[in-house]
């Protein structure tokens, strides 16, 4: 597992960015998409969805075998 401050400003930049898309981002509306602050989110939904960005960054604790500990 990687600490945070061991992210490069692209990587830190790219977790941000896909943060913001997962709360803010609304393609569900009759209108065009966009930016909604008011867009309904699931909160295991968004749980999932920081996870596996967190994994993907290897920013995830894991066990010896490489699995996802509690």
């Amino acid at each position: 597992m990687r600490l945070a401050q061991e992210l490069s400003p692209v990587e830190l930049e790219h977790i941000v960015s896909s943060i913001q898309r997962f709360l803010f981002w609304d393609e569900d509306t009759d209108g065009p998409a966009g930016w909604n602050l008011d867009r309904p989110c699931s909160g295991a939904d968004l749980v999932d969805r920081v996870t596996e960005l967190l994994v993907q960054h290897d920013l995830a604790p894991t066990n010896a075998a490489g699995q996802l500990t509690a």
